[in-house]
């Protein structure tokens, strides 16, 4: 496994958010100077669109509004055989609200984790 540089690691998380929302024409691409940079070193298939996500209250749930949430990479030249993943951040108000709803439980151990930890 190859260590990536933080130049191409600052790259891959800029660009885990172009992929939010596809273009007019209902497609997912990459552009812009880092996207032809990290092109060099990743193969990032988007024909079927990035890992998306649902993020927001019951609402946003029910009506399944989801967003690009994730962005894979396989590498080539010195990053052949390695994969990327990328992942955005909180980026809108429906992530924010996904954030602040979290549970938490106790762990086997009696510490205070992260419901999901547990469970």
């Amino acid at each position: 496994m190859s260590v990536i540089t933080p130049r191409i690691a600052s790259q891959l998380a800029l660009m885990s958010y172009e992929i939010r929302k596809p273009s007019a024409r209902g497609e997912y691409s990459l552009l812009g100077d880092d996207a032809d940079e990290l092109s060099k070193y990743f193969d990032f298939n988007l024909s079927n669109g990035p890992i998306k996500g649902v993020s927001g209250g019951f609402l946003s749930h029910l009506l399944n509004r989801t967003t690009g949430f994730a962005l894979v990479g396989q590498g080539k030249g010195v990053y052949k055989g390695d994969y990327v993943i990328a992942l955005r951040g909180t980026d809108s108000l429906k992530d924010a609200i996904t954030d602040l709803h979290c549970g938490v439980s106790g762990s086997a151990t009696g510490a205070t984790v992260h419901f999901s930890l547990c469970h």
